[in-house]
C-alpha cells in the first residue's frame, strides 16, 4: 500500500532522544557506550533518510559529561549528520550539557546547522563552545537557538538581525555579547528571549 500526501499534510517527523537509545550511561563502559550509542543513531538516519522523515536529534537529558563526551565524540555527531542526513530532514539539534572538555568552536556546529537548514540548534550549557556570533548570521531558518551558559561566545547582537524566524533566543550567560536590544527590534516572531548575565548589552527593544 502507499500512502499519497497532499501539500497541506505535516511531514513526518521523528525526534531521537538518546537517553532512550542505551541503558547505561556509566563512565566504565564509555567505549561500549558511545560505539553502540553511534551506530543506533547511524541506522536511524539512514532509515529517515530513506523514508524521507523529518528528525530531531535530542540530547537533553544525557550527562554526556560521565562519559567524557569530549571533541572527537562531538566531531564524529556532526560528521554523522552530515554524512547521513539530507538538507532538510534534520530539523533540529540538541547537544545540551555536554562536557566542559567538548570545545568544538561554534562555527563548525553553526556549518552544519547551515548545510541542513536546521530549524533548532540547542548548546544549553556547552560551556567550552566559544565563537562569534558572525558565524549564524546564514542561520535564516532556525527558529530556535539556545546558546545558554555558553561562556566563550562573543559578538554583537546586531549579527543576529537577519534571523528573523527566531522565536526562541537564548543567550543567558555568554558573557562577551555586547550590543543594543535596538539592533534585534526587527525579529518580531520573538516570543522568548533571554540576556540575562550579558553585561554587555545595552538599550531596549524600542530604541
Amino acid at each position: 500500500t502507499s500512502l499519497k500526501l497532499d501539500a497541506r499534510t505535516p511531514a513526518p517527523s521523528v525526534s531521537i532522544k538518546l537517553s532512550a537509545l542505551h541503558p547505561r550511561y556509566e563512565f566504565g563502559r564509555r567505549t561500549q557506550v558511545l560505539e553502540e550509542l553511534v551506530g543506533t543513531v547511524k541506522q536511524l538516519v539512514e532509515l529517515a533518510r530513506e523514508r524521507h522523515v523529518a528528525l530531531t536529534i535530542d540530547a537533553e537529558e544525557v550527562d554526556f559529561s560521565k562519559l567524557g563526551f569530549d571533541d572527537d565524540k562531538a566531531r564524529a555527531v556532526l560528521k554523522l549528520v552530515l554524512s547521513y542526513c539530507k538538507r532538510g530532514t534534520l530539523k533540529r539539534l540538541n547537544m545540551s550539557e555536554c562536557s566542559p572538555d567538548m570545545k568544538v568552536p561554534l562555527s563548525d556546529w553553526a556549518s552544519v546547522a547551515e548545510e541542513m537548514a536546521l530549524e533548532g540548534l540547542t548548546l544549553e550549557g556547552c560551556s567550552g563552545v566559544s565563537g562569534n556570533l558572525t558565524v549564524l548570521v546564514e542561520l535564516t531558518n532556525l527558529t530556535v537557538l539556545n546558546l545558554y551558559g555558553c561562556k566563550g561566545v562573543s559578538g554583537d547582537l546586531a549579527s543576529l538581525a537577519g534571523l528573523t524566524n527566531l522565536t526562541m533566543l537564548d543567550l543567558g550567560s555568554c558573557d562577551g555579547v555586547t550590543g543594543n536590544l535596538a539592533t534585534v527590534a526587527g525579529l518580531t516572531n520573538l516570543t522568548v528571549l533571554n540576556l540575562g548575565g550579558c553585561e554587555g548589552v545595552s538599550g531596549d527593544l524600542a530604541s
